[in-house]
């Protein structure tokens, strides 16, 4: 069930929670596979059993195939952009954009007790924004 537009204020109402993971040690090729397989554009990247980074599809094509590297050859570590950047799940939705811009990313990852259990992409806050230009009011804070 969809939660409306006009009622979406935390990060909680808008998250993806369709979230992979893949080992730090784990190959390029690997995370490629992986993407390819799910169709998602990044995986939470877990080093000693914790979320340290996330390797993108932007992370794979510019810091090593157009870089001419073998996928087999370099770790997930080597490429991942670091460090992970989080949001609590009750954080106000209109928080996430300063975030984007400040770190220059496209998606915070959503946190509940140490556990990474979603995501906001720019694609999850185009609705949260198109409620403005199609009229809807927006809740107060």
């Amino acid at each position: 069930m969809s939660i409306p537009i006009l009622m979406i204020k935390y990060v909680i109402d808008a998250m993806c929670r369709r979230v992979e993971f893949i080992d730090s040690n784990a190959s390029v090729l690997e995370a490629i596979e992986k993407v390819v397989l799910k169709q998602i554009g990044a995986l939470v990247v877990i080093e000693d059993g914790k979320p340290s980074g996330v390797v993108t599809l932007r992370d794979i094509v510019l810091r090593c195939l157009a870089k001419g590297l073998d996928p087999r050859d370099i770790e997930v570590s080597e490429i991942a952009s670091k460090p992970l950047i989080t949001v609590k799940e009750y954080t106000p939705i209109d928080e996430v954009p300063r975030l984007l811009e400040k770190h220059k990313i496209t998606r915070v990852f959503v946190e509940e007790n140490g556990n990474i259990i979603g995501y906001v992409s720019l694609l999850e806050l185009l609705p949260v924004y198109l409620r403005d230009i199609i009229g809807l009011q927006r809740p107060s804070p």
